[in-house]
């Protein structure tokens, strides 16, 4: 056997090891079988079109790379004859009628590896060896087509442990990609105990959770940490589905720490943090310095939608409690939602926001719901039962070109139900834009502290916002205005049309130069604090004015001078600045206070002088 070749087209998850009743196919076939990985497509094309051969290529497939993994397996099967494709992950459909349609238009894939590769994967090589085709007999853990009929292998029990599978990064097998470009990733748990269903985690198959080692992830991260540094990357991604959730990611976190204080890595943490044991996560968060958001995510506040989904939410005084507690640690805190949950309305949407920030959320963020594979939202009875209606579009940045051809990467999504219309989906998309503008990542947290400390309420100025943007200025109106045009411009009824329209030369021009295909939010966020920024911050603080006395009047105005000062050099590049502003109030002082301190207690007896200046860090 000449080559075993595995394709990373992502870089999330990737099944590294390959595992056979407990051992490692590496080690079961020793020198039988030999690995190269790609990261880069351009690279990996390069190869095949060169020298480079193999027996088997395998590459995984999740929804930002189904495409470009197909178009490889294709384009190995032009280039090579006899070769064997295999693919695996996340994207394969849960019923099997899906999963038969799903290979009949992934024609370049041989076998699809269900849930766990390393079975699966090692099982096909066996095969290989022995001689004998894979896709001549059922084989467990495998699904492919013989004369246009799928056939599926025995589903292959979850591993009960991930002891025997050694590491990628120890074994030296990821070398090559400490180049500075990219991020390390690490698993160190399998399986999750929550049965959201919008997630492919929902699976009884992965309800059980299986630990890495605690010393094998613990020797993994002291050897990236150098090598990850010595080329300048400083973050790290967690793989796991509840990081610092389990006792022992206390210890994880505790060697980060030293690693951080040694190396100046990881200085930041990616990662889908627990849904429960937030004490214990919060404690995770607090060793790594503010280097870890604590997601406090809730995906919906509806009791209808999270019967519905599966999804049981902390109690209110729970999470009002820990969200105090991360406040008073200054640790970063997430709370997310998706749209549209079956039964969730624009009603209930709004108000889960409101209850959100109520108890303490200092950043919401508005997803919208992927009809991914792996879960029942691609079930067409389950769409049908909700009303769902469906678009496509464009994962962001997701497209190139290879061997002359575009291939571009798409996720469906719900754009509507039964109980919210594509009117309301709209709706919730430029609150979802207003609250990163207005309350998100603190951007006019002085306005909204001063607003409420007056007995106002944040949702309800982020909905005064919202009725007054047809009077807004200008250049606050056309951001918007982009903003709803995108975001209906982005959705296609099917591929077809997404591919056919992204493949014109001037569309794709337009995707290299980054005017279409990105994250609709964060660029119009972007444009507005870029563009749009001083006319931004007159429409807010004019809605703030109504009806003020004159020392009120005084105040807002030294906030906004304040705000704007604060916010001044953003986007242009500066690597300092230095702004003098006079005012009558110490607004510093007063932002240090407690919540509810009023400002007018913080008049100065003359105007003062106030320096605004990038720190270091910034």
């Amino acid at each position: 056997m000449k080559r075993f070749s595995l394709e990373d087209l992502a870089a999330e998850k990737n099944k590294l090891s390959d595992q056979i009743q407990g051992f490692h196919a590496l080690g079961m076939f020793a020198d039988a079988v030999r690995v190269r990985l790609f990261k880069y497509p351009d690279k990996l094309l390069t190869a095949l079109q060169g020298d480079e051969t193999c027996d088997l290529f395998g590459c995984s497939v999740y929804v930002w790379n189904d495409a470009l993994g197909e178009w490889f397996c294709s384009t190995v099967k032009r280039l090579r004859f006899g070769i064997v494709t295999v693919r695996g992950g996340w994207n394969f459909p849960l019923l099997p009628v899906l999963q038969q349609a799903y290979l009949r238009a992934h024609p370049g894939t041989d076998v699809f590896c269900r849930y766990e590769g390393e079975p699966a994967l090692s099982g096909i090589v066996e095969r290989l060896l022995a001689g004998n085709n894979p896709t001549g007999a059922p084989l467990a853990g495998c699904a492919f087509l013989h004369d246009g009929e799928m056939v599926s292998g025995d589903v292959v029990p979850r591993l009960t442990s991930l002891e025997n599978i050694p590491s990628p990064y120890t074994g030296g097998l990821l070398d090559e990609f400490f180049d500075g470009r990219l991020t390390p990733l690490l698993e160190t748990t399998r399986g999750c105990p929550f049965t959201c269903n919008y997630c492919n985690n929902a699976d009884r198959h992965y309800s059980r959770v299986v630990s890495v080692p605690t010393a094998r992830v613990l020797e993994e991260l002291r050897y990236i940490a150098p090598r990850a540094a010595a080329c300048g990357v400083r973050n790290l991604i967690i793989a796991d589905t509840n990081f610092g959730m389990y006792e022992r990611d206390v210890a994880v976190a505790d060697e980060m720490r030293r690693l951080q204080e040694r190396y100046g890595w990881p200085l930041g943490v990616v990662a889908s943090t627990g849904k429960q044991q937030i004490p214990r996560v919060a404690a995770v968060a607090g060793k790594l310095a503010g280097g870890l958001i604590v997601s406090m995510s809730v995906q919906s506040l509806n009791p209808a939608t999270m019967r519905l989904i599966g999804r049981e939410n902390l109690d209110d005084g729970v999470y009002a409690g820990l969200s105090r507690e991360l406040a008073v640690r200054n640790l970063a805190q997430l709370a997310e939602v998706i749209v549209p949950l079956p039964e969730e309305t624009l009603t209930s949407y709004r108000h889960g926001v409101r209850r959100l920030i109520a108890l303490g959320a200092t950043r919401v963020i508005s997803y919208t719901l992927q009809m991914n594979n792996g879960t029942p939202y691609t079930d067409p009875a389950y769409r049908e039962r909700f009303g769902y209606r469906t678009a496509w579009r464009l994962i962001p940045f997701d497209f190139g070109e290879y061997g002359g051809e575009r291939v571009f990467d798409a996720e469906q999504v719900g754009i509507a139900t039964g109980t919210l219309s594509f009117d309301d989906y709209l709706a919730v998309r430029r609150f979802a834009l207003l609250t990163e503008l207005l309350y998100n990542n603190a951007i006019l947290a002085e306005l909204l502290r001063w607003y409420c400390d007056r007995g106002g309420d944040v949702v309800d100025f982020l909905e005064l916002a919202e009725q007054a943007l047809p009077q807004a200025p200008a250049a606050v109106r056309a951001v918007f205005d982009s903003f709803t045009a995108e975001t209906q411009n982005e959705l296609f009824p099917d591929r077809v049309a997404l591919e056919a329209f992204y493949d014109q030369p001037e569309n794709y021009a337009r995707l290299l130069r980054g005017e279409i295909g990105g994250n609709v939010i964060f660029r119009h966020k972007a444009m507005m604090l870029r563009d749009a920024l001083t006319a931004w911050i007159a429409f807010t603080f004019d809605l703030a004015r109504r009806d003020l006395s004159a020392a009120a009047a005084a105040e807002l105005a030294d906030v906004r001078e304040y705000a704007a000062a604060r916010l001044d050099g953003l986007f242009d590049g500066k690597a300092e600045k230095a702004i003098e502003r006079r005012l009558q109030h110490d607004v510093s002082g007063w932002l240090a206070s407690p919540v509810g301190t009023p400002l007018a207690g913080y008049r100065q007896q003359e105007t003062c002088r106030t320096i605004f200046s990038f720190a270091e860090r910034q």
